[in-house]
Parts: structure tokens; C-alpha cells; sequence
């Protein structure tokens, strides 16, 4: 796999540079200034072959991704792009896209406890949105599927049990295809703390939940964002963008997990290739 870094100020992406070069990745560019990069690597004696392209303004980087970088973005088969101090709306720009909302984010929770990891999708933008939530929890299952994953075992996250509840839970159980339950589970809607204590006859560990759906975007980021702050839990943070997956490193803790990241990434697309290769 090739990876393009853009903007890479922080420690943490010039430590997952350094480990991608140890284990003979793939092909790696980085795009920014160099002197900030420089000014880093000696700071921190991290050892780094790749050479920079020197580009230090954001307008410039976006016009050299875009005639010189594009196959990064127009090959994904091949290709990840790695993100790192550059603005959200450069990167729309960079890949095109108009709105935030037509990013779908991939939370993995990799919990020491639990033999298998638990799954996450912020992509639902307002309370009860059944169809928004069918596509993503769909969306999220393909990506699961090329893991190597193929059952989803889905709980919605509650606050209280109550009739809106259970009526979503009904709601959800109708909109999903009789071909997509048996792959799709929709569990019953639960309390997170229940769902993670033991002593609750309806848990993670003994029922096998593999994907957690959240009310919307804000609480699910909340809940990640408290297991990136508060654990050593690996959390990967995926980004989709019409079947493109790419990581935006402002959202990732530290190297570990901008790695766990990109070896997610580079097992889904190795699978999707596998998949191509035997359906000719």
C-alpha cells in the first residue's frame, strides 16, 4: 500500500511514519513544510527516510494534490491518504466533497477483555432517523464484512427505557431486509452501563455485541472520545467517503492508534481485492 501524509506537525504522525518505513509498508509521500517537519524529527530523535515535498500553505498543498497526488484519491484500491494538521475544509476540498455530513466515520474498539473488537458509526446526524440509521448501520456492516467479520450484532444505546425506544427498536427490526437480518442482529435497546457490567444478564461479553448505534453523532462521538481520554483502549477512527477509506489523524490519540488505523484499512482493501480477484 502507498501512504500520502499531508501536514504532518505533531509527534504522533511522524512516529507512524517511522513505523510504517520499519515494517516496509509500502511507498510513502509527505507533503508540507519541511522545516516545521525538521524542526520535530531532531527534537525528538525520530528517524525518518522519507524525503518531504516542501509545501507549507494550504492553498498550495491543495493544488498539489491535485494535479500531482490525485491517484491517491482516485485509486483507492492502492492508496491511503493520511491527514494531519490541515483543516477540515481543505480536506473536503482535496477530495471533493461538499459537506461534512457525506463523511461517514468507523469507530473500532479494540477493549483487552473482549475477544472480538466493537464497532461504532457517527453517521447519524438527528434523533430517530430510522433510515439514516438502517444506512449506516448497512454501511457499517460492509466495512465489518471485509474484515472478515460477518455477523452484526447490534444494540441501540439508550438512556431509559421507554416506548419511543422500543418502538425504534420495532421500526428497525422492519426496515432491514429479510436477506440483511441474517446477517444483522438488532438486539434490544439497552443502558451503556448495562450493556458493560457483568453482573446484567444482558451484556457485551456474554451476548456477543459487536456494534454499538448511539441516538446521533454528538453521543457517539462523546462516548469515543472518553475511551480515546480515559483508556488504552486501541480505538481506530476510519473515514469513508464513497467506498474511499482514508484517516484523519486530528481525530486519533497517538501513533498506536493512527496505525491501528491504516492496518484496518489495509485489511479491508486487501479482502475487497480478494473478493474482486475470485468474482472474475
Amino acid at each position: 500500500m502507498n501512504v500520502l501524509v499531508i501536514a504532518p506537525y505533531e509527534v504522533k504522525y511522524l512516529k507512524t511514519i517511522e513505523a510504517l518505513e520499519k515494517l516496509k509498508y509500502g511507498k510513502i509521500s509527505i507533503i508540507g513544510d519541511y522545516n516545521i517537519i525538521d524542526d520535530l524529527v531532531k527534537k525528538n530523535r525520530i528517524k525518518i527516510k522519507t524525503n518531504v515535498i516542501n509545501i507549507s500553505l494550504e492553498e498550495d498543498i491543495l493544488l498539489y494534490t491535485r494535479e500531482y497526488a490525485k491517484e491517491y484519491i482516485k485509486d483507492s484500491t492502492n492508496n491511503i491518504i493520511l491527514f494531519g494538521n490541515i483543516s477540515e475544509v481543505f480536506i473536503r476540498k482535496i477530495l471533493n466533497v461538499e459537506y461534512r455530513n457525506e463523511f461517514n466515520d468507523y469507530y473500532v474498539v479494540d477493549m483487552p477483555n473482549l475477544r472480538h473488537f466493537v464497532f461504532l458509526s457517527n453517521s447519524t446526524h438527528r434523533h430517530f432517523e430510522i433510515e439514516e440509521k438502517k444506512k449506516s448501520i448497512v454501511s457499517l456492516h460492509k466495512f465489518m464484512s471485509t474484515l472478515g467479520i460477518r455477523k452484526a450484532n447490534v444494540c441501540l444505546i439508550t438512556n431509559n427505557s421507554s416506548k419511543s425506544d422500543t418502538l425504534e427498536f420495532n421500526l428497525m427490526r422492519m426496515v432491514l431486509s429479510d436477506e440483511l437480518r441474517k446477517n444483522i442482529n438488532i438486539l434490544k435497546p439497552s443502558r451503556l452501563n448495562d450493556i458493560f457490567s457483568m453482573s446484567n444478564e444482558f451484556n457485551i461479553y456474554d451476548s456477543m455485541i459487536n456494534m454499538l448505534v448511539f441516538k446521533n453523532r454528538d453521543m457517539t462521538k462523546t462516548f469515543v472520545d472518553t475511551l480515546s481520554t480515559l483508556s488504552n483502549y486501541r480505538v481506530g477512527n476510519i473515514c469513508e467517503m464513497n467506498n474511499q477509506l482514508f484517516v484523519n489523524g486530528a481525530n486519533i490519540k497517538d501513533e498506536e492508534n493512527i496505525m491501528f488505523s491504516l492496518l484496518l484499512i489495509n485489511k479491508s482493501i486487501k479482502s475487497k481485492k480478494h473478493i474482486v480477484k475470485y468474482a472474475v
